[in-house]
This record gives C-alpha cells, structure tokens and sequence, in this order.
C-alpha cells in the first residue's frame, strides 16, 4: 500500500493554528453549545464564605479543579468529534455549516463519548504507573475520536486505529501535546494574572473571595477557548496521520460525509 505525504509536526499545528483562527466564532459557539455543563457547573459553583478557614477554601478549590479538569478533558473530547468534520471540510477547501458540525458531532455522541471514558481510564492508569506510562498511552490514544467519527470502528477498534496510526510518530504527537499544553497554560496564566486578585492566608496564596466567581468565569472561558484549538489540532493531525499512513487524501475523508 502506498503511502502519503510525511507526518510533520510543523504542518499539523500550522494547519491546524490556521483553522482555527479563520473558523474562531463558529468554533467557539460550537465549544459553548457542547461546554454547557461546564458553564452551569461555572454558575453554580460558589467559594466558602469564611476565608479565615484556609482548610476550607483549598478543599473548595480542589473540588472545582478536579471537576473542571476532568469534565473539561471529557467534553474536550465530545467537541472533538463535532470540530472533526468542521476541520475536514476546510482542510478539504470547504466551508462547514455550523448546524451540520454539530449534527455529525451529535450522531457520534455516545460512542465518542465510550471511547473518551476508556481512553481517559487507560491513559489515567497509566499515569499511576509511575507517570511516563501514561504519556505514552495519551500518545497512542491521541487520534482515537476523530478515528472514532470517521471510520465508525468500535470502541476497540478506535482505540487500536489510533495506535497503529500513531506508531512511530509518538514523539511528535508528544510534542504537539506539549505546544498545545504550553499555549493553553499560557493563556489561563495571562488571563487569571490580568484579572484575578490574590491573598496570603498562612502563608498561602488563594483566590480573593471578591474574585472567586470571575475566576470561575476565567477558568471556564478559557476551557472553551483551548478545548476548541485542542480539538482542531487534534483532528488535523489525524488526517496527516492517515496521509501518511493509509495514504488517504483529505477527499476522500470529506466523501465520507457526504
């Protein structure tokens, strides 16, 4: 079988940058229409009042961490199937209506969202062994919901098409992860400095209550705004990886949606 084009890191994330910068409102309103129970989580979530009990308001700030991180990593995922179209339709030289990114998104709700739960369950336990472990399962499973939304392959078979496709280009798929990790930190920082206060409580530095709920808003704002580039990253790369290694052109991708 012939192959494509070479996977290459720069092309990715130049295609991938470029994308999402020229379709940033429609992307955006598809992240907040999929981030939705993100936002109300955002609304309802509410810092202690007592201040004084520092014990308090770090549990407090843990819950609405763990809670952020770990839905936000889900929903990340569900957008990721919705933006897999949207990518493929502009990478083909199309533009892709809104409605029918977020119907193809919604058809492959359930099964993307099995294959995000197993995926983030094996990369989670492989984080426990010792970290590196894990890594190399994010590698590996990296493609595996655009796989999921174009080949309709199975849970199983999403998982093992993404580590086939992924093989021999972990490291670069690591250094994408790590660019995009980089730009969404980054970006929280910028945007949590420029608008957060802090206090020192026993030495420790919290959130100002006054600014507990803007730092809500900030903190879910930004997972849209970095959910919708990871996504569009994430689906770019899966269309060089199958270049590359199935030899499949971007039409032929698109025709699947037709």
């Amino acid at each position: 079988m012939q192959t494509g084009a070479s996977f290459s890191v720069g092309d990715v994330l130049g295609k991938g940058f470029s994308t999402y910068f020229k379709n940033l409102p429609a992307l955006l309103l598809m992240a907040v229409i999929v981030y939705s129970p993100m936002i109300l989580w955002g609304l309802v979530a509410k810092g202690p009042a007592d201040v004084s009990s520092i014990e308090e308001w770090q549990t407090q700030a843990l819950i609405f961490l763990v809670v952020t991180i770990f839905g936000g990593m889900l929903l990340s995922f569900v957008l990721s199937a919705a933006v897999t179209y949207s990518v493929v339709e502009e990478l083909n030289g199309r533009h892709a209506p809104i409605g029918k990114s977020l119907g193809v998104g919604l058809r492959r709700m359930l099964p993307t969202l099995a294959v995000s739960v197993v995926s983030m369950l094996c990369i989670a336990l492989g984080t426990l062994a010792l970290i590196i472990p894990g890594f190399i399962v994010a590698c590996m499973l990296y493609v595996a919901v655009p796989a999921s939304v174009v080949e309709s392959p199975g849970i199983g078979g999403a998982l093992s098409r993404s580590a086939f496709l992924t093989k021999g280009h972990r490291w670069g798929i690591f250094g994408i992860m790590i660019i995009v990790g980089l730009v969404s930190g980054a970006f929280s920082f910028l945007l949590e400095t420029i608008l957060v206060d802090k206090v020192d409580i026993g030495g420790t530095k919290v959130i100002n209550p006054e600014d507990w709920n803007l730092y809500v808003y900030v903190n879910v704002g930004t997972q849209l705004v970095i959910g919708a580039l990871g996504a569009v990253i994430n689906a770019t790369a899966y269309v060089s990886l199958r270049n590359d290694k199935d030899g499949v052109g971007v039409g032929e991708l698109a025709r699947v949606f037709d």
